[in-house]
């Protein structure tokens, strides 16, 4: 599942004969959609723009990652907030998944979910080095992937429900159980 970053806001995955996507957010000083970009041929071409985030819950999309799988494939993970501006102090954010069992279609579906409660309260700085002091307590701290049995294995920060005194995020992952998967054919 190779993962990579791309500059700070594009993720980039490849799996299975030169096929990798690429999600990022609409723009990384404001906030927006999620959307990925496909290409068949290592990076030669691209696809047109596909939006990912759907629905009230995940007005603001930050943070995207890609997971590839078997062809048409794909998991995307996004922190998702019903905020319109990712600087909200009273934003709640969430944990998002969306599947794609048919990403080469010319207009592919997503099976979306929310994959935990609420991790954040307040406002996420994505300017790094340039956010103001407790707004970057989440981190890059995403490393989501898929178990071997193709099940999504997101690996995400949570600095609500970590327990610590100071407050300071603690990574966690959680473990699809049931549903489709992005790989089938388990080597």
């Amino acid at each position: 599942m190779n993962s990579l970053w791309l500059g700070s806001t594009t993720q980039a995955s490849s799996f299975n004969g030169g096929n990798t996507w690429a999600v990022n957010p609409l723009s990384s000083n404001i906030s927006g959609d999620d959307r990925q970009w496909i290409s068949r041929d290592f990076g030669a071409t691209w696809s047109h723009v596909v939006r990912v985030n759907n629905g009230s819950s995940t007005r603001t999309a930050i943070q995207p990652w890609v997971v590839a799988g078997d062809p048409g494939k794909v998991n995307i993970t996004w922190l998702g907030s019903s905020s319109t501006n990712f600087m909200d102090r009273p934003a709640l954010w969430q944990v998002f998944l969306a599947q794609s069992q048919n990403d080469f279609a010319s207009v592919p579906s997503f099976a979306q979910t929310t994959v935990t409660g609420v991790v954040h309260v307040g406002p996420v700085c994505v300017n790094g080095l340039g956010c103001a002091s407790g707004t970057r307590t989440l981190a890059e701290y995403w490393a989501p992937d898929a178990f071997l049995d193709g099940n999504a294995l997101p690996v995400y920060p949570d600095d609500k429900n970590s327990g610590l005194p100071s407050g300071a995020a603690r990574t966690w992952f959680i473990r699809q159980t049931a549903g489709s998967t992005i790989i089938r054919t388990v080597p």
